[in-house]
């Protein structure tokens, strides 16, 4: 697991949906292709009915197909915020220097280790997977007195509300990496694609996660009666790529400057 793999998996989801969207908007002009493509009086009845039955004469609603594809995002989304902590604990695993690892670090990983331990003999959370063994071996390494440590990557999986993204930020900053809002959202690879000042920039992304978490829980709820519309789906597409690859380059270089 690295960051450009888990970038790469999201950008695959954003791809798909993209690819959805304009399928969906160009319907009538694709019935014209396949029309103006297809020996339609010399073709075979099975094949012209399979043709309008799977092509043609498909009428999904609206609010079902953006629904379903704002939801895939979200949780594409939430699967790979909780995949670029666990990159990060990786990555602040390999210092040489076991006191560079912060108390609030090693208070989270040991708290949020019990929590995953205790879960053994309760109800373990569906969502939540782990390697028992692994999880006790690391967190006796991380505070046993030689060098030898690492931090249990599954801990991220407990961080509350990530599609908030403020529970993110508090997490990395715990990390000892002091990254914020402003930090991200002025790096050169947002700010391309949103101009504008600091504070604008900053509330674009602030809102934008506040939009995310609103719309999901809405959906989940309502289901179709609370329909996405195109516009909203498209500012979540054009939001997340250049966001991640600004977090993703801030948040690597202060780790290469703080533990590495």
């Amino acid at each position: 697991m690295d960051f450009q793999t888990i970038f790469d998996e999201l950008s695959e989801v954003i791809r798909g949906t993209k690819l959805l969207i304009d399928y969906y908007n160009d319907k009538s002009s694709l019935k014209s292709t396949i029309y103006g493509c297809i020996d339609w009086a010399g073709s075979a009845p099975q094949d012209r009915e399979l043709v309008e039955k799977k092509f043609i004469n498909v009428n999904l609603p609206q609010k079902v197909y953006f629904n379903s594809q704002y939801l895939i995002l979200c949780a594409s989304y939430e699967n790979f915020i909780i995949s670029f902590l666990k990159c990060i604990l990786l990555k602040i695993s390999e210092t040489k220097d076991f006191s560079k690892i912060p108390h609030a670090l090693r208070n989270i990983n040991t708290s949020y280790s019990g929590s995953l331990l205790s879960s053994i003999t309760g109800e373990k959370k569906s969502h939540v997977r782990f390697k028992t063994e692994d999880l006790i071996k690391n967190l006796y390494l991380l505070n046993s007195k030689d060098n030898s440590f690492k931090l249990n990557i599954e801990i991220a999986e407990l961080v509350p509300s990530v599609l908030l993204f403020e529970k993110v930020i508090d997490f990395i900053q715990k990390c000892d990496l002091e990254i914020g809002w402003t930090d991200i959202t002025d790096n050169t690879i947002f700010k391309d694609e949103y101009k504008g000042n600091k504070t604008e920039r900053k509330n674009i992304a602030v809102n934008m996660h506040k939009d995310i978490y609103r719309i999901r829980n809405r959906i989940a709820h309502t289901g179709c009666s609370s329909a996405v519309v195109i516009g909203e789906l498209e500012d979540l597409l054009k939001f997340l790529t250049p966001f991640n690859k600004s977090l993703i380059n801030v948040v690597e270089t202060e780790i290469n400057k703080v533990y590495l």
